[in-house]
């Protein structure tokens, strides 16, 4: 008992650390053994342990959804693992932009060319060739408890951009022990009503160089010199994104770009201004540390970015 008790409040303290409240504190199930952790490499806590598998994919209450996931404890999530009596609910949330993709009627037909671009769809994964049983694909992280599309759009990775808009601070950092560092400011953003910041991004539409989401907070006219600076700008992170909306048959997964801003007067033109910005969000232009509460794994995101910069973190 004691070491079921150790692991769970593991997991309880990764959340916070992600950024989730305590709100959260029992939505995940986790039973680990010991040679399914390790220790975290850059922890301030030399004890500190780090699951192997996704976290915040497991997150029991699915947002928006009033059913709970099935529990899945970190030694079952791989698929190679047999798990007796897993029988996750099925979850196809209605959304208005998909046009006429179909989730339910995806789940019937068996010609959808996964692992490949299928008309205006590119199903292919950046983590190399996943499974695909009974019609659908396998999510290559493994198990979530979840079954079909969820809220995402389409079956198989969910492909989305999030550029790191960065700019020195004005302060250094740094112990009387060690060489002060140049302090990083990174753009973030935050929906009314949400505890936990994020990067600016989301999913691109097929044939969609910026998602629609950055595009409302950019000035019309600076559209094409974002682009310009996207194209230009340093990929720090391309991978599976641990978040709340994957499922078994659909994930996220997202390339990181950063765009670094020599002056404060080059990275606050392009922007409109928050009160302009009729979409219940919130910016700001925040330090760079470990302590954002952020949205996801986008601490590994800034982490790296920070990493590129050789900054304080």
């Amino acid at each position: 008992m004691a070491k079921s008790s150790r692991h769970l409040n593991w997991i309880i303290s990764a959340l916070k650390e992600k950024g989730f409240s305590s709100k959260t504190s029992s939505l995940v199930d986790s039973d680990s053994t010991e040679s399914e952790e390790q220790t975290a490499p850059d922890s301030d806590n030399k004890g500190e342990k780090m699951c192997r598998y996704h976290v915040n994919s497991r997150i029991l209450d699915y947002p928006d959804y009033r059913a709970t996931r099935h529990p899945v404890p970190d030694e079952l999530v791989p698929w190679e693992v047999g798990f007796p009596g897993y029988s996750p609910p099925l979850y196809n949330a209605e959304r208005d932009d998909r046009g006429p993709y179909d989730p339910s009627q995806e789940m019937q037909q068996k010609k959808r060319k996964y692992n490949g671009v299928d008309g205006v769809l590119d199903f292919r994964s950046c983590l190399g060739t996943y499974l695909v049983e009974d019609g659908v694909p396998l999510n290559p992280m493994g198990r979530t408890g979840l079954r079909g599309v969820g809220s995402l759009h389409w079956f198989g990775p969910n492909h989305s951009l999030h550029p790191v808009l960065t700019r020195w601070g004005s302060n250094k950092a740094g112990g009387p022990n060690e060489m002060s560092r140049r302090q990083l400011e990174v753009l973030v953003v935050k929906p009314v009503g949400n505890e936990l910041w994020a990067l600016p991004g989301g999913t691109l539409d097929p044939g969609e160089r910026i998602p629609l989401k950055i595009q409302t907070l950019l000035k019309r006219e600076h559209l094409s010199e974002f682009l310009a600076l996207l194209g230009a700008g340093t990929e720090v992170f391309h991978g599976y994104l641990d978040d709340p909306r994957n499922t078994d048959n659909a994930w996220i997964e997202t390339l990181a770009i950063n765009i670094h801003f020599e002056t404060k007067e080059s990275s606050e033109r392009l922007f409109l201004n928050s009160e302009k910005i009729d979409l219940g969000v919130s910016l700001l232009w925040q330090i760079l540390d470990h302590k954002i509460p952020l949205y996801a794994n986008e601490k590994e995101i800034l982490h790296r970015t920070v990493e590129h910069h050789n900054a304080h973190y």
